[in-house]
């Protein structure tokens, strides 16, 4: 995971390095407005300003809901005040395209966010370009490229795949090597000015470096953390089976003594049985139950239909119960499943008669019950595949040898471990696995990293007035 961090980090500081950029053309710009004081210089260096405030927004929050609608606002209000400052400033003759791109530029920025930034970056490039071969302005070819190069990353999100990072990633870069050239060509024998922006760029390196270094011990902290929570949810599972075998043979007890069981085994009674099922489940809270006859053959059984000739009597509980013992236990049948079971005897005068079988199935409901005890996601596997889970679907092939390190589960990376589940005769008939996903451990370091870039770039930012000052004392 340390990996995709490094990725992410690296995403984001060409983010923030792209929101640099944009900030020193919005300062040159307003530089040239401080001499000259005209609209259209004060309009490019806000819409450059705003592009800067785009490229943070983006980097560091670009799936919140809210922030996504003012990162929008903040690149459409910046291209626009870009692209009108270049239409509109006033050159020796009127090219006869301008009126038409100003005519379309509001279906362009009204497009959406994607079809957005690309046409507004397009028609920058156009007005650039015009201006370019009419009028010489050998200045903005690098402009140009890096509005065209912005314009390609509006188009490539909607045909790219989550795997394909690495080319939206390079595009990004080329873009602010573009317009860094652009400010080079812009301040060359600026003594002033170069020696601000390697200062800034060193900083923010520097700070780029300490802040992965930092985020990168704090996910391996939070992954071994994870890994120890993991290993205290499978205790905490163990004492939670422990208690679940109580409540089941307590729930078999209560149902051996229901008058209405009692009929529907010694009479074959099937309306006494339903009368008991509708007592016995509410009160012991069970999700299935059953009778059977003193030979072990079923009566009755709620949600699974009973077999011609079925009986109980190779089960791991039902011998006990018919020899009169109270037993309980874990167990895996061909037409129940896997589940955890309680029996008890039932008698008449003295006599067995029959058994009362209690018990719950180890399906989803149960994994989601277990999910909110534990807060990790619970996995039951029983014969390679899954039958109950808080992730996966029922009938997923698993493979998780019991006691092994789970570091991928149902096709997706995970970080958890499987547990031997065992019957009353100590013979494994299944595992639970107890994990979570790398991106929820992700997440929240993630968090954390944001917020430490975010207050580094603040820092940064916040150093450029300083520097100017400084590198002006250098240069005078």
């Amino acid at each position: 995971m340390s990996t995709i961090l490094i990725i992410q980090n690296l995403g984001l500081a060409l983010g923030l390095l792209g929101a640099i950029v944009f900030f020193l053309i919005g300062w040159l710009f307003a530089e040239a407005f401080a001499l000259k004081r005209d609209m259209f210089s004060f309009a490019r260096a806000l819409g450059f300003f705003l592009l800067a405030a785009w490229r943070i927004v983006e980097a560091l929050y670009a799936s919140n809901g809210l922030l996504v609608i003012v990162s929008n606002a903040l690149l459409f209000g910046g291209l626009a005040l870009v692209f009108l400052a270049y239409l509109i400033e006033p050159l020796p003759s009127r090219p006869k395209i301008e009126r038409e791109a100003f005519a379309i530029a509001p279906l362009a920025f009204a497009a959406g966010p994607n079809i957005g930034l690309a046409g507004g970056a397009l028609l920058i490039v156009a007005i650039l370009l015009w201006r370019y071969f009419r009028y010489v302005e050998r200045q903005v070819k690098w402009l140009i490229v890096g509005f065209c190069l912005l314009a390609l990353e509006g188009i490539l999100p909607a045909g790219l795949g989550p795997q394909n990072w690495l080319v939206l990633s390079i595009v990004n870069a080329l873009v602010l090597l573009a317009f860094a050239l652009w400010i080079r060509s812009f301040i060359s024998l600026r003594l002033r000015e170069e020696a601000l922006v390697i200062f800034i760029a060193g900083a923010l390196g520097v700070a780029l470096l300490v802040t992965t270094a930092f985020s990168s011990f704090l996910l391996y902290q939070r992954e071994q953390e994870t890994r120890h929570a993991v290993a205290n949810a499978q205790v905490m599972f163990h004492f939670y089976l422990d208690s679940l075998r109580q409540q089941v043979l307590a729930a078999a007890q209560t149902a051996a003594t229901n008058s209405d069981a009692h009929d529907a085994i010694k009479n074959r009674d099937g309306a006494a049985f339903e009368r008991a099922s509708a007592d016995v489940l509410p009160a012991t809270g069970a999700s299935f139950w059953g009778v059977t006859t003193a030979d072990g053959a079923w009566l009755y059984r709620t949600q699974f239909p009973v077999q011609s000739g079925e009986s109980i009597l190779n089960d791991a509980v039902g011998p006990e119960a018919l020899q009169g013992f109270l037993s309980s236990g874990v167990d895996r049948t061909p037409t129940e499943g896997f589940l955890i079971r309680g029996a008890a005897p039932v008698y008449d005068q003295g006599k067995i008669i029959g058994a009362v079988i209690v018990g719950a199935s180890f399906d989803r409901d149960f994994a989601l019950r277990f999910q909110d005890v534990s807060g990790f996601q619970t996995t039951f596997v029983a014969n390679g595949q899954v039958a109950g889970s808080s992730l996966l679907n029922v009938g997923t092939a698993v493979t998780a040898p019991a006691g092994a390190e789970v570091t991928a589960l149902g096709g997706a990376d995970a970080l958890g471990v499987s547990q031997a589940i065992k019957d009353a005769h100590g013979a494994e008939v299944g595992e639970v696995i107890i994990s979570t996903t790398p991106q929820d451990v992700y997440q929240s370091s993630q968090t954390t990293n944001r917020v430490t870039i975010l207050i580094v770039f603040i820092i940064v930012v916040g150093m450029i007035i300083p520097l100017y000052r400084f590198t002006k004392f250098l240069t005078s």
